[in-house]
């Protein structure tokens, strides 16, 4: 397999993947986002995405995962128009993190209707960055300072990796490999507690269990954690459990692969509100990746 792949057959994949969840596409939208970023999804790991519940039933969106720091994909969305400037904390968030703290990779999220959203930034594999330093930066929703003892409770004091968005001004911060047992249901029914959010249910404990990571998302406008992420790597759609939703189930067994990697992430999202899944499946996968994730045994 080469280390790259064509843009046409990204735009491809993308169209066929609205196909089969019956969801309206804009091709100038998609094909003019393509374009700007054609460096980064043509180098890169590069996924498709959706979720269930109410309001994300009708999104679909597709992501690259760039493990090198070569491309700003904030300027690059300002210089292309995918983005305006703003004065709020999240425009400010990703450079005050580049300014002071190594960088190691970065990717960019986009949706079929709303275009550009997020940007991912990666931490080094071998240097998570300590979160009390983070939550130190003035663009920095105040809630991360605030939940500092309780994160170090769990041990998560080093953040992974984070994602800015930009059209729902909420930031996502990740901590990966973890201790053995880190998930284990009891310790997440303990956390959950914690957070407000109703006790899970034995099943979902059960998916939470086997994540390689856990994420939670922060807003500036809200003094609590929204909610809590556990995202699973398989090696094979068929992996996918068949109990998340019909459209996850459909996707999982329709979407289009680049080559004979068929890796997948399916993520169990617990909040106050509701309880939903995510399932992304990486159309291309890039074995250098798994740096990323701090993947030490990846599923072949």
């Amino acid at each position: 397999m080469t280390n790259s792949v064509d843009i046409d057959d990204i735009y491809s994949a993308i169209e066929y993947s609205a196909r089969l969840l019956d969801l309206p596409l804009e091709p100038a939208k998609v094909k003019g986002a393509l374009a700007a970023f054609e460096p980064a999804f043509t180098d890169s790991s590069v996924a498709l995405r959706i979720a269930t519940g109410a309001r994300r039933e009708k999104l679909m969106g597709y992501r690259y995962i760039k493990y090198t720091g070569d491309l700003d994909p904030y300027d690059t969305a300002l210089a292309e128009g995918l983005i305006e400037p703003g004065d709020h904390p999240a425009d400010r968030l990703f450079q005050d993190v580049k300014e002071r703290f190594p960088i190691e990779g970065t990717g960019g999220d986009f949706e079929l209707a709303a275009g550009f959203q997020k940007i991912w930034c990666f931490f080094p594999s071998s240097r998570p960055q300590p979160l009390d330093e983070l939550s130190q930066l003035p663009s920095m929703p105040p809630s991360v300072g605030e939940h500092l003892e309780l994160l170090g409770r769990y041990g998560l004091r080093a953040a992974s990796l984070f994602a800015v968005d930009y059209t729902s001004h909420t930031l996502n911060i990740y901590f990966d490999g973890l201790p053995e047992g880190t998930f284990a249901p009891d310790r997440v029914r303990e956390l959950t507690a914690e957070l407000g959010i109703p006790e899970p249910s034995a099943d979902v404990l059960e998916q939470c269990a086997k994540a390689f990571a856990v994420y939670f998302t922060f807003s500036w406008e809200k003094p609590n954690i929204d909610r809590v992420c556990f995202p699973v790597l398989v090696p094979d759609p068929e992996l996918v459990p068949t109990n998340l939703g019909p459209s996850i189930t459909r996707f999982a067994q329709g979407v289009p692969f680049a080559g004979e990697d068929r890796k997948c992430i399916y993520a169990t999202t617990l909040s106050a509100r509701e309880i939903y899944y995510k399932l992304e499946p990486f159309y291309y996968w890039q074995p250098k990746i798994v740096n990323a994730m701090h993947l030490a045994n990846p599923p072949e």
